[in-house]
């Protein structure tokens, strides 16, 4: 399994090794905040902003190293933290963040693009207002999904896992075998 822990400043994965006694990971100066600051101009954000960060980001997915690269492209992912917890709130509907109905959701990559779409058509304040982004995410919520989109995209990822627990719960969790389409 391999966690995706997007940050502000920076982006984090960890493959959990077969024996589960190590964690193979890196870390990338990417995150939402900074690729916001970086990248996105207009608000509504602009189709060229967008292309740029788009862009610059599958560039920055060739700095991993080629060993997790390949583990990363083989491995279920499980993805924590605001951008996906709070795709899979939109996702399922939700008006305020509840962990049970998020932990274990499988956020496809369709779902993703078509959230980009919209989140990015709309301005900071109509993004503020929707409940389950909320005034703290409005304005690196577009940042995060064009991250999580682009490393979908690059290392080929059909879905991802949601988990509401951080990094130390991520590692260990199990995911389910099972999976929807939607």
């Amino acid at each position: 399994n391999v966690i995706l822990d997007s940050g502000g400043g920076s982006k984090e994965f960890g493959s959990l090794s077969p024996n589960l006694r190590a964690v193979h990971g890196q870390s990338i100066d990417m995150g939402s905040v900074r690729e916001t600051e970086m990248y996105l101009k207009g608000d509504p954000y602009t189709q060229t902003s967008l292309a740029k960060i788009h862009e610059a980001l599958l560039t920055a997915w060739d700095q991993i190293h080629l060993d997790l690269q390949k583990e990363l492209r083989a491995k279920q992912w499980t993805g924590i933290a605001g951008t996906a917890t709070t795709l899979a709130g939109l996702a399922l509907g939700l008006p305020s963040f509840n962990s049970n109905q998020i932990d274990g959701y499988r956020l496809s990559f369709i779902q993703v693009k078509r959230w980009l779409t919209d989140l990015s058509a709309h301005t900071n304040q109509e993004r503020a207002a929707n409940p389950t982004i909320g005034k703290g995410r409005a304005d690196i919520m577009v940042a995060g999904v064009v991250i999580l989109s682009t490393a979908m995209q690059y290392f080929g990822k059909s879905e991802i896992i949601v988990s509401s627990r951080g990094l130390r719960h991520g590692i260990l969790l199990e995911p389910p075998s099972a999976s929807h389409d939607s």
